[in-house]
This record gives structure tokens, C-alpha cells and sequence, in this order.
């Protein structure tokens, strides 16, 4: 009856279901799993047919998925000791780039939407900046705890593009624990606003 359309699940993970991300551009699915070597499915929404199962080279669960502008790459960072990042391609379900970062967990993941090949990664004390190139994790630049409010830590990120003299910015606008918003271009905090004023 079209009232109740049936529901159907995605039953393919060996381990417990860690994340999923949905492709901008495809009506596809990538989901993650928790355990030792997880892997990420690429699977369709509609019909839950699995597409790819990437082996992935991170030691543990994987805790955040996103997908590059153009949906064909999948980046994922993972709950191992070295708080590790992969980038893969969806098309091929190869790995393409991977690198393990600090001890310092990875709390969020942000794909740029205007480059395919750019994202980045916020712990409590530093920002990083990514960018894939052909099979190379190039770190372009970070910003660390030294330039926020004493005490406080970073939250939260999101990337601001627009153009700014015929070139599409990726300005990335950082918030911190004590309501302190930092606009950032190029590693240089070119605003700053202090929302608890």
C-alpha cells in the first residue's frame, strides 16, 4: 500500500554500524563500521545494493565519513591511537591517500564544496587543512590552540566560500568553547569576534 511503503535496511557491515555519509551528487550511501580493519560501503539509497566495500587501513572503528565536492572521493578518520585519515576513491573502491595524524582524537571532518580534493580535520587544539593530490595526503597548513582565548578549545568548523577578486575563497570559519569566532584564510585569522561581548 503506498501509505506504507516498505522500509528496507542496509544488512551488509560485519561490526556495528559507526557512521554514514550521503553523496551530494549520486543517490548513494557510505557507511562505516566499528572494529579492527573496518571497512566503508558505498551502497544505494533506494535499493540498498552495495556499489563497493573499501578496505580501509585504519586499526579501529571508523568515527566520521564525508564525501569531496563531486561525490567521488570519500574521506574517514578513525578511533585508532593515531587518530588516522584515508581518502578513497568510490569508483574504483581503492584507497587512495592515508596517514595517521597524533594521539589526539579527530572530532569532526569537513569537505570543502567548492574543491573536490580539500577538507579538514578539528581536534580540541588544532585545525588541519588537507588536500588529496593524485595519491598524497598534503597537509597545506593548520592552526593550533595558540590562537584562541586561553583556555578554550576549538568546536567547531565550517568552510565559507565565495569569490574575493575573481578566485573562489576557502575560508574556513572556526568556533571556539568561549563563543570566540575566528575567520581564517590561508592560516591567517583575518577576523575575530568574541560573541560572549
Amino acid at each position: 500500500h503506498l501509505d506504507n511503503p516498505p522500509q528496507r535496511f542496509y544488512e551488509r557491515h560485519n561490526g556495528l554500524i559507526t557512521s554514514f555519509a550521503v553523496n551530494p551528487k549520486f543517490d548513494l550511501v557510505a557507511s562505516s563500521e566499528s572494529g579492527e580493519r573496518p571497512s566503508i560501503h558505498i551502497w544505494e539509497i533506494v535499493s540498498c545494493n552495495t556499489l563497493k566495500i573499501i578496505r580501509t587501513s585504519h586499526l579501529l572503528g571508523i568515527v566520521q565519513l564525508r564525501f569531496s565536492s563531486k561525490g567521488d572521493l570519500v574521506f574517514s578518520t578513525a578511533a585508532d591511537l593515531n587518530s588516522s585519515i584515508q581518502v578513497s576513491d568510490i569508483n574504483s573502491g581503492m584507497e587512495l591517500a592515508f596517514r595517521n595524524t597524533s594521539s589526539i582524537r579527530t572530532f569532526e571532518l569537513v569537505s570543502s564544496p567548492c574543491s573536490n580534493n580539500l577538507f579538514i580535520t578539528l581536534k580540541a587544539n588544532r585545525l588541519d587543512v588537507w588536500r588529496i593530490d593524485s595519491t598524497s595526503l598534503i597537509n597545506e597548513w593548520f592552526i593550533d590552540d595558540k590562537e584562541l582565548i586561553k583556555g578554550s578549545c576549538m568546536i567547531g568548523a565550517v568552510f565559507i566560500n565565495y569569490k574575493f577578486r575573481g578566485q573562489v575563497t576557502n575560508d574556513i570559519l572556526l568556533m571556539t568553547s568561549y563563543t570566540q569566532l575566528l575567520v581564517i584564510r590561508d592560516r591567517e585569522v583575518i577576523h575575530s569576534v568574541n560573541l560572549a561581548k
